[in-house]
Parts: structure tokens; C-alpha cells; sequence
């Protein structure tokens, strides 16, 4: 099974654990209540969804105006509404107690109406229309602008600046102003920010079906055919009429929207998933000095540069855009560059960082780094400045000031990002759709699963992984990876065993994701689980081969040219096909292998820039992918303001966050700063 596809296994237990607990519950409300039967009862302990419980669940939940027709006045009432329900009469009279509770013929038959309408939608007739008007009736979602008053809630705030910054806001909204949607069309993106906008204030949401009111008071009538035909015929007319204005519509209402909401949810965390996958797994900048430039104006443009390894070789800060001597930052960026020979940058996506880009392209078309070609690439500096003031930061870095701190972790972000970036929680990465608007447990859940998920996958060195990345490792936790790291170095994944925490379980679990690199056994250099050593040591001696020639191209060679062969043997090994695909696969590739080296994407290195106010309709640009959602993706063409590519001018081309695209400018806003997109070809 794949990892998505575990993912799916544990979350459908654990939200059958949930609704287990809750039919519980509803259960033992309802047998309270005195109103369980055998077929309730039937009905309630076989949902199988979220959706049918609340169905099954909600006439019996107490509801504004319950507390009138609770206790004695229900218990009083309840035998005329059997009777009308039967077709009889009833005489309101002499229900008319000497508490004065029901003090009048009116109040009697305004209550009656009310305990035959609860009545009704709890019935099995209408459980079951209910159930079939879920999915057959169609349901529209209607908005309606609400106009508010331009004032502020603080005395010193300028009205004018808070009128303006509550109708950029609205604006951003202006698509759902007084429209009119179908529910079953709307996509996952209109229903998070119709929902948002809800929520600001900024419009009402209403829903109605269609024909509904005349629908159902045709079906009850079939099922109630006494009441419809009897002596109280009247009353029974008005309790299906509350029962279907009061209770079931509202009823439908709050399933409707919990649907949506759930079903936009579940694609926004989806979103996130991959776009953090595919964030985690990009392709590393190896053997490569980087300088990380954190931008800036009045607190000048921060610098950090890294050695091939990430270690900080030195840091500085420049002022390139509030002094009259240029020349002199100029002269302190070129000699920062020369010293250390680099010729790669980093630079961050934040404030100044298009007129910092302007500097850094002006200087290399000038030749001021030459003989060096250097080339750049925007990183997106989402969480950097929360991680350098973070407890981790500051235990690596001692007393380095967390600005710098910054820029040090730009150009980690592009030597290695899967290293880097878990030191981030990815919430704050910048990255899905409408990541607020979510359930925010099952967000950090998710993202917890997919950042362990990326790091097993790609394994880690022991022996010089972070705490950030050890604890990350399936089976690890951040007490056992301090525990690991007071204990290094490791000459073998045996005396992983011998580390505080890590019993033979959690040794199982983990021994595979960590590699040993340069200890006394090849093999804890690979893939290949201990479990399954044995099975490698039989094909090595079967190859004539020697174990310390595993991750030579000889080795592999061989391996590669005698696979099909083995695994048509597979038997001989005593173990599935599927385990010595896994062990042949860690034997075919060098003792350094990294994964994210195959067809991942990398980063998008620059020489020049272009701004926004030079863009025309037709242009043809290249960019990078950082960001997908359900109905598009926003490419980075170096403009300071990411495109749109909408799915519908993406050709059917699937995209992932760092793919490097060829892309055609179809429309410019320049006032709202949208840049529309079409996909000419994938790099």
C-alpha cells in the first residue's frame, strides 16, 4: 500500500472510532427520552457515515422552543397527538391543566401542533424521505452583498485608511456578491471563501430547494393517510407544515452545509498534502556555496553565506537601497562573493525583495562578479523569520542575531529543503488554500504524517542528521532523537538498540530510514531493512560478489544485469516478490543515492528581471510552480506578483509545487496586480 492510501486507512478508523462514540451517545439520549424502538434502534447502530447519523439523530435533539412541550406538558399531550395522527378528534378543552401551564383553548392547540410536527420528523416515513431528498433534490446556494457602514472600532484609527482596507478586503470577495450557485457544481475553492466571507460579514448565505414544501407535505399525506383524511385533518395540515418549515428544512440546511464544508475541507487538506510533499522533495543544490540574501530597506538586506556542507562561512549586512554609496555595498557584496567563490544566491520573496533582485541583476550585467557566472533564485521566506527566533535556532546558532539567522536559512531552503524546512511547522510554509479556514488539528495531523512521511522516504544520515530531522523519522520522537544524538557517531544500525527509548519495536520501525554511511557494514548505507540482510547476503553470494563492493558501478552492474533473473527465483529467497524488488532496488544504487535527485523538481536560477509594468497579453515567460489549489496554479515568472494559471488554460498538464513551466501571458490586471497565465509547455 502506498503511503496516501495508509493515510486513508487510519483516518477512516479513526472517524469510526468518532461516530462509534457518538451513536453511543445518541443512543442512550434517545432510550432516556423513552422514545426507542426496535427499528430506531436498527436504524441508528447501522449508520455508516457522519451524515446519516446527524439524519437519524436530529429530530431528537433539543432545539430552540423545545422546553414547551417537554415533561408533563408533552406527556399530557402526547395522547391527542396520537389521536390525530390516527385521524380522530380531539377536544382541546379538556386538556387545559389547573397549573395554567396550558392556560386556553389556543395554547393547548398551538402545543398539540408542535408534539405532532416532532412527531412526524421522527418518524420512519420521513427519515427516509429526508434520506432520499439528500440525493435527489437539487439545492441552491444563494449570496446577498451586505452594504456596511464605513466606520472603525478604535477612536484613533483613520477612517479613511480603515474604509480602504475593509473594501480591498470585500473586493477580494466581489465573485460572490449576489450570486446564485447550484450546490452540487460548486467547487472547493467558491465554498471555502463563500464560507469565508460569511464569516467577515461581508454577505448572508441562504439555501432552498426546489419544490420542496409541496413535495413533502405529498409524501406525508401518503404515509399519514388517516390524519390527511381525518376528523383533525386541519391540525395535522398545520403540525406537517411546521415540521417541514421548522424542523426538516433547517435540518437539510445544517446537513447541506456540513457537507460542503466537509468536502472543501477534505480538498484543501489534500491540497496541502501535496503541495507539502512535493515542497519536501525537491531536488537538493549539492556541492554548491550559497549566499542567502534576507531583503530589507531601512535594516538593510542581510546576507548569510554556506559552505557545500551548510555550514555558515560568514554573514554580513549591506544598504543598497537608502545610501547615496552604492559603490561601497556594491563592493561588500562582490568581495563577500569572490572570497568565497560563490555563485549562487538565494534571495528571499519579501519586503525590497524586487528592488534588491534589480540591484543583484544590475550588478551581474555589469560584469562586477566576474569571472564568476552568478545566478540567483526566489525562495519563498514563508516561516523563516518564526523559525530564527525559535528555541532550535537559537540553540544552533548560539548569539547570532536572528535576522541573520534568516538569511542563513534561505539558502539552506535551496541546498537542502527537506533538511531545512522541517525545522518549520508546515502551517507556516505559505503554502494550500485557505489554510485558517480549516480544521486546524486535523491540518497539523495531516502535515505531521506527510513531513514523516518525506523524511523516511528519503532516509537520513545518522550520524550528521538535525534533532529537527531525526525525530521526524518514523518510530522517532524528539526525546529519542536527543538521545541518538548524545550517543553518535554509529558504526552500526545494531547499536541503535543500545539508545535510551529504542526497544526492538521502535528499532523496527526506524532501522530502515537510518543510513550509516561510512560505518563497518555496506548494507546500513542503504534501503535495505535489517530484517532483511539475509536476503541480501544470499544474492550477493549467489552474484559472487563481495560485500564491500556494494555501491560500486560494478557492483551494480552486475546487480542490474542479473535482476530479472533473480526475481523469477524469487522463491529460493524465502520471501515475497515484492521484498526483493525492495532489496535489489537498495543493491542497484550507489552508497549515496538520493531519491529526490530523480525528476524532482529544482529550483529556478536567474539572471535578469522583469516587472510587471513590462508584461504584455502574448509574452511567453518561463516560471516555477509554488502553490496549487483546486482551481489553478501560481507561478512565479520573476514579476514580483505570482500568475495565475487556471486549470482550464493548464491543457490538462498536472502540476506540482517547483515544477519549472514555459507559460504565455493571457490577461493583465495591473490595478488588482493579477496576471493571467496559459501553459505553454512543462521543463
Amino acid at each position: 500500500m502506498s503511503a496516501d492510501d495508509l493515510r486513508n486507512v487510519k483516518n477512516t478508523y479513526d472517524n469510526t472510532l468518532d461516530l462509534k462514540q457518538k451513536i453511543v451517545s445518541a443512543y442512550n439520549k434517545i432510550k432516556d427520552l423513552g422514545k426507542m424502538d426496535d427499528i430506531l434502534e436498527q436504524t441508528l447502530l447501522n449508520a455508516q457515515s457522519f451524515d446519516t447519523f446527524e439524519e437519524i439523530y436530529a429530530p431528537y435533539k433539543p432545539v430552540a422552543g423545545e422546553a414547551s412541550i417537554k415533561g408533563q406538558i408533552h406527556t399530557a399531550l402526547d395522547e391527542p397527538a396520537n389521536a390525530i395522527l390516527k385521524g380522530k378528534s380531539v377536544n382541546f378543552a379538556s386538556y387545559i391543566d389547573s397549573a395554567k401551564t396550558l392556560d386556553d383553548v389556543n395554547s393547548v392547540r398551538k402545543h398539540i401542533i408542535a408534539v405532532v410536527a416532532k412527531k412526524i420528523s421522527t418518524s420512519r416515513p420521513c427519515l427516509e424521505y429526508i434520506q432520499k431528498l439528500k440525493k435527489e433534490s437539487r439545492c441552491t446556494l444563494q449570496t446577498k452583498k451586505i452594504n456596511k457602514r464605513n466606520t472603525t472600532t478604535k477612536e484613533n484609527k483613520d477612517k479613511t485608511s480603515g474604509k480602504a482596507k475593509m473594501n480591498k478586503e470585500a473586493s477580494n470577495f466581489a465573485d460572490y456578491f449576489d450570486r446564485s450557485f447550484l450546490t452540487d457544481r460548486l467547487k472547493p475553492h467558491q465554498i471555502m471563501a463563500i464560507n469565508r466571507a460569511e464569516h467577515l460579514k461581508y454577505i448572508n448565505v441562504t439555501l432552498s430547494f426546489n419544490d420542496f414544501s409541496k413535495n413533502f407535505c405529498y409524501e406525508m399525506r401518503k404515509h399519514f393517510e388517516e390524519a390527511s383524511r381525518g376528523l383533525s385533518s386541519s391540525l395535522f395540515e398545520s403540525a406537517m407544515l411546521e415540521c417541514c418549515n421548522n424542523i426538516v428544512v433547517p435540518l437539510l440546511k445544517r446537513i447541506k452545509r456540513t457537507e460542503l464544508k466537509s468536502y472543501a475541507e477534505k480538498s484543501s487538506l489534500d491540497i496541502f498534502n501535496n503541495n507539502l510533499k512535493q515542497m519536501l522533495l525537491a531536488a537538493p543544490t549539492k556541492h554548491k556555496t550559497i549566499l542567502g540574501v534576507d531583503p530589507g530597506f531601512t535594516h538593510g538586506c542581510k546576507l548569510g553565506m554556506i559552505s557545500q556542507n551548510g555550514d555558515v562561512l560568514a554573514t554580513k549586512v549591506v544598504y543598497p537601497h537608502n545610501t547615496k554609496k552604492k559603490e561601497v555595498q556594491e563592493e561588500i557584496f562582490r568581495d563577500l562573493m569572490l572570497e568565497h567563490e560563490c555563485s549562487l544566491i538565494a534571495l528571499g520573496n519579501g519586503t525590497a525583495c524586487r528592488e534588491t533582485e534589480s540591484w543583484i541583476t544590475d550588478m551581474i550585467s555589469r560584469g562586477i562578479f566576474t569571472p564568476l557566472q552568478v545566478s540567483y533564485t526566489i525562495v519563498n521566506e514563508s516561516g523563516a523569520s518564526i523559525y530564527s527566533c525559535s528555541k532550535e535556532a537559537t540553540k544552533e546558532f548560539q548569539n547570532l542575531d536572528p535576522n541573520l539567522i534568516s538569511a542563513v536559512s534561505l539558502a539552506r531552503r535551496i541546498q537542502d529543503p527537506l533538511s531545512e524546512l522541517v525545522k518549520v511547522e508546515p502551517k507556516h510554509l505559505g503554502i494550500g488554500m485557505y489554510q485558517h479556514d480549516v480544521n486546524q488539528k486535523r491540518l497539523e495531523e495531516v502535515l505531521a504524517d506527510v513531513v514523516s512521511e518525506c523524511v523516511s522516504f528519503v532516509g537520513v544520515d545518522v550520524n550528521t542528521a538535525s534533532q529537527c530531522l531525526l525525530k521526524h523519522v518514523a518510530g522517532l520522537s524528539d526525546r529519542r532523537a536527543d538521545e541518538i544524538i548524545a550517543q553518535r557517531p554509529f558504526c552500526t544500525r545494531d547499536q541503535l538498540l543500545t539508545v535510551k527509548g529504542v526497544g526492538p519495536l521502535t528499532y523496527k520501525q526506524c532501522a530502515g530510514f537510518l543510513k550509516i554511511i561510512n560505518g563497518n557494514n555496506k548494507l546500513d548505507a542503504t534501503i535495505i531493512h535489517p530484517e532483511s540482510y539475509h536476503i541480501a547476503k544470499m544474492i550477493i553470494k549467489r552474484l559472487k560478489l563481495q560485500m564491500n563492493q556494494i555501491g560500486t558501478d560494478e557492483f551494480i552492474k552486475k546487480i542490474k544485469s542479473e535482476e530479472s533473473a533473480l526475481l523469477s527465483d524469487f522463491a529460493a529467497f524465502e520471501t515475497s516478490l515484492e521484498n526483493l524488488q525492495l532489496v535489489l532496488e537498495g543493491l542497484s544504487k550507489p552508497l549515496e543515492y538520493d531519491l529526490r535527485e530523480d525528476g524532482a523538481s529544482r529550483p529556478l536560477f536567474r539572471q535578469g528581471v522583469t516587472n510587471m509594468a513590462t508584461l504584455s497579453v502574448g509574452m511567453a515567460l518561463t516560471g516555477a510552480v509554488n502553490n496549487c489549489t483546486s482551481f489553478g496554479y501560481f507561478v512565479d515568472i520573476g514579476v514580483g506578483v505570482n500568475g495565475l494559471l487556471h486549470v482550464k488554460q493548464a491543457r490538462g498538464v498536472s502540476l506540482h509545487v517547483g515544477d519549472r513551466v514555459e507559460v504565455k501571458i493571457s490577461n493583465i490586471e495591473l490595478e488588482r496586480k493579477r496576471i493571467g497565465l496559459e501553459l505553454v509547455l512543462k521543463l
